[in-house]
């Protein structure tokens, strides 16, 4: 999944829906409340984040379900050509019996 936090795009189509609408408008209010605190004449012209979910089939034991490692990835270009890149993995269960 992939969001365009200036424009609030959200692709593919299957992940735009209203929770995660309302999670990329608060990530670009931050985003921009943030960005104004840079110094001139530094501007943010894309902000992108994706997020890859490694979803898993049952553990062995049949006892828990795991969605796997997911990678969180946001990539921010000023108007220079300057790019910085954070990257954020996690291990997730869903359900643990």
């Amino acid at each position: 999944m992939t969001i365009d936090l200036l424009d609030l795009r959200i692709e593919p189509s299957a992940f735009d829906i209203e929770r995660n609408r309302i999670l990329a408008g608060m990530c670009q209010r931050t985003l921009i409340r943030n960005a104004g605190q840079l110094a001139p004449p530094g501007a943010v012209v894309t902000a992108v984040l994706s997020v890859h979910f490694g979803i898993d089939d049952y553990s062995e034991d049949g006892r828990s379900a795991s969605i796997g490692r997911s990678v969180f990835t946001a990539i921010l270009t000023d108007d220079r050509g300057k790019e910085w890149r954070v990257d954020h993995a996690e291990e997730r269960m869903l359900i643990q019996a």
